[in-house]
């Protein structure tokens, strides 16, 4: 049992490992392949999506 624990600890580190830069390097490069985030509507820039959202305070 113990031999058990200890693979599917070493098995899910090993997936963990393998999958975070997989899934970084998507959310990172899809809004620069797109020149846009995928959220806003095609036309929009960013300045036009930024004034959407009111005035900032600070």
């Amino acid at each position: 049992m113990d031999e058990l624990n200890h693979f599917a600890r070493v098995f899910k580190c090993v997936v963990i490992a393998t999958l975070a830069p997989v899934i970084f390097t998507a959310f990172v490069t899809i809004p620069v392949a797109l020149e846009r985030h995928p959220g806003e509507h095609a036309g929009e820039t960013t300045a036009q999506a930024g004034q959407m959202a009111g005035p900032s305070r600070g």
